[in-house]
């Protein structure tokens, strides 16, 4: 991983620790918060974050939003992997990744492996290219 961190936000403290053992258990390097706020200022004060991982719907601030705002931190250069129980209404980029939850280790694995290995895309987070997913 090349000292690469992947940092786990969602509300729900039970959700972001099974997260951080799973991963760090891995071999990723992983940091875990229920605060967005604190994310984010974790991403401004420590390039070695790679890969986000968040959740979508928060009280504070939505997963879509915070990730626009980690990637204005970071200029784009931030991998995203979205946690989500569902898609109704929620705006995505073609290129997003997303993981269904309830999600089994096996899948947290895979997709953080596969978010990792992505190049991040250069495509704007305000543009024409989001568009409503929905689940299949």
């Amino acid at each position: 991983m090349n000292g690469a961190i992947v940092l786990v936000i969602d509300d729900d403290e039970a959700l972001v620790a099974l997260a951080t053992t799973i991963l760090n258990a891995a071999g990723f390097p992983t940091w875990g918060t229920t605060k967005p706020h604190e994310a984010l200022r974790w991403i401004g004060a420590n390039p070695s974050i790679k890969v986000l991982i968040s959740d979508v719907m928060m009280p504070e601030i939505t997963g879509p939003e915070l990730v626009r705002r980690a990637q204005r931190i970071r200029h784009g250069r931030l991998r995203v992997l979205f946690m989500t129980g569902g898609f109704d209404g929620v705006q995505f980029r073609k290129a997003d990744r997303i993981l269904e939850k309830p999600w089994t280790s096996e899948e947290l694995l895979h997709e953080t492996r596969r978010t990792l290995s992505d190049v991040p895309s250069d495509v704007p987070w305000d543009g024409p290219e989001r568009r409503n997913r929905r689940a299949a």
